[in-house]
């Protein structure tokens, strides 16, 4: 991994990554279980391991 360039803690807002199922989504229970696993401690550490902190 390379970090092409880093801001100084508190110069910006959080960046936040909403996810949501739409209403009326086609295939609504598969991303429920997207949803469901993109909040799993598994996909957590992942995205930690990249340096991403997950919201509380």
């Amino acid at each position: 991994m390379k970090i092409a360039a880093t801001a100084p803690e508190g110069s910006h807002q959080p960046i936040v990554y909403p996810a949501a199922v739409l209403s009326g989504a086609k295939q609504s229970k598969d991303a429920e279980a997207f949803l469901t696993y993109l909040f799993s401690p598994e996909s957590k550490a992942i995205f930690e391991k990249y340096g991403f902190v997950m919201s509380k």
